[in-house]
């Protein structure tokens, strides 16, 4: 059969895959990634507020202030970030609604981690290990409980706090 036969002339065919350029481990850093400020700014992001009141509970003004007192007090003793806590409240009213009973609870668990295995392909056991050691540190304090069951069906919270888990492993030097 000819390419007019099949819808025209053949189209050229495709230029050979060139392997993306990859620093390797010995490139340095940027000049401005290596200066004092930008490792402030990094630790910063990752810091908890300063202090237990720093998270911020504006948009839940019917919730009792004694359990967002404890809550606080939770996330915080704990090192957790305010950004990663305000996103996780956003994770666990998306998510809490469709978790009604253990079956569904169980479901929205497996597609997590199917969502995680597509992610990371052969690391998200790992990633999963990490983020259950961050969130079991968490599950211990009685007011975190439910927004832990809610957030393993979380593929960007396990993520995230995979994430921070590494990151206080590192500054514990483990």
């Amino acid at each position: 059969m000819t390419d007019e036969a099949i819808g025209g002339p053949a189209a050229p065919a495709p230029a050979p895959a060139q392997e993306p350029s990859q620093p390797g481990p010995e490139a340095p850093l940027a000049p401005e990634l290596q200066s004092e400020e930008f490792a402030q700014m990094a630790a910063d992001a990752f810091a908890p507020p300063s202090t237990p009141s720093g998270y911020d509970f504006s948009d839940l003004r019917d919730a009792d202030p004694k359990v967002l007192l404890e809550v606080g007090q939770a996330l915080h003793s704990e090192g957790v970030p305010a950004g990663f806590a305000t996103m996780a409240r956003q994770e666990i009213s998306r998510i809490a609604p469709a978790i009604q009973d253990d079956a569904s609870f169980e479901l929205a668990v497996q597609k997590c981690r199917f969502d995680l295995d597509a992610q990371f392909g052969q690391r998200a056991p790992e990633v999963i290990k990490d983020a259950l050691a961050y969130f079991d540190r968490l599950g211990r304090h009685a007011s975190m409980t439910g927004a832990v069951d809610a957030l393993l069906c979380s593929p960007w919270a396990l993520a995230s706090a995979a994430h921070l888990e590494r990151i206080q492993r590192a500054k514990k030097g483990r």
